[in-house]
């Protein structure tokens, strides 16, 4: 469960006195997923005169900290023009598989999934669930990852959804047309909302359609990662060097105040909290540049504060003094 002991015994090679009996003290019994390697334990042994001697052994914590990875695959490969996170209801994929890569060594895992959609998910524990929504919106899913030593660690995935259905004469979409914004060569400001059947999106978005024509409605906002044909890479990822925490202040007596700077204004960012023995002990939502204060409740000790967005990670240490 993330944690492991040892007692004074354990690390005793033998030690002895003329005045017995002995008594073993150690320096350290207690270890978490923060101390995996070999630990410096010095044991001290004590007479019954109050003459005393240390030594030092080395103790090796044994497990792993679990790493990962979400990848969205959806359902089909039919063109879009976005990218996979991207789905449209009405056209292409309509669900998506929430890939998630860990590694064998950590076997078995246990996952949590969260998430403004996880009511559109097949389910909240499974490594890898497919994601249907019914709905258009910006989704975004969290999974918490523990594996087999009791080491935990966070992913996280967003997903957006543009709803282009064009609603049939009983008002709900038949099927039939969706919509698709035009953008005519060499006039870009005269754009016009078309409603065409879906077996004619291929000539509009399609490699050999229109390069600036796009699904959705002209006065829909896209969903970012849009490309203007095929996508033949994996898209460029921002750089962890671009997610920029700061923590103050630290130590403190009170809280923390945290704030985060990244060049994604939109995807929301996810704060967790560890104390020393690696326990999740709080999660906070954020976005980037606002003060996020917390842990005026903690008790004193050093905290792991965890900063996710997208597939960008940060750690940072606090400590709480009294």
């Amino acid at each position: 469960n993330g944690v492991a002991s040892i007692t004074p015994a354990m690390i005793d090679g033998g030690s002895n006195d003329n005045c017995s009996p002995l008594t073993l003290s150690a320096s350290r019994l207690n270890f978490s997923c923060a101390d995996i390697g070999n630990q410096t334990v010095t044991l001290t042994v004590t007479d019954v005169s109050g003459n005393s001697s240390s030594c030092d052994a080395t103790v090796t914590v044994k497990g792993e900290i679990p790493t990962c990875r979400i990848t969205s695959v959806p359902s089909s490969n039919v063109y879009t023009g976005g990218v996979s996170t991207n789905l449209y209801l009405g056209y292409g994929a309509q669900q998506t598989t929430l890939q998630l890569d860990v590694p064998a060594s950590g076997a078995p895992y246990t996952f949590l999934w969260s998430g403004n959609g996880v009511a559109n998910l097949s389910s909240t524990a499974a490594q890898s669930p497919v994601f249907a929504p019914v709905a258009a919106g910006s989704y975004t899913f969290t999974v918490f990852i523990t594996n087999r030593y009791g080491c935990t660690t966070t992913c996280t995935i967003s997903i957006c959804v543009t709803d282009i259905r064009v609603p049939g004469r009983s008002g709900t979409w038949d099927g039939k047309k969706v919509y698709v914004c035009h953008v005519p060569p060499g006039n870009p400001g005269n754009t016009q909302t078309l409603e065409i059947s879906v077996n004619a999106v291929p000539a509009h978005i399609g490699p050999s359609g229109h390069a600036t024509d796009r699904l959705g409605r002209c006065d829909q906002t896209p969903c970012g990662g849009v490309i203007s044909k095929p996508p033949v890479a994996t898209p460029v990822k921002t750089s962890a060097a671009e997610l920029v925490v700061k923590l103050s202040p630290n130590p403190t007596s009170s809280q923390f105040a945290l704030q985060v700077m990244s060049p994604d204004q939109r995807t929301p960012v996810l704060v967790r909290v560890m104390n020393a023995l690696g326990k999740l002990v709080d999660v906070q939502q954020t976005t980037i540049g606002e003060v996020l204060r917390f842990g005026s409740n903690y008790v004193s000790g050093t905290y792991f504060i965890e900063v996710v967005q997208g597939d960008q990670k940060k750690v940072v240490q606090g400590v709480k003094a009294n």
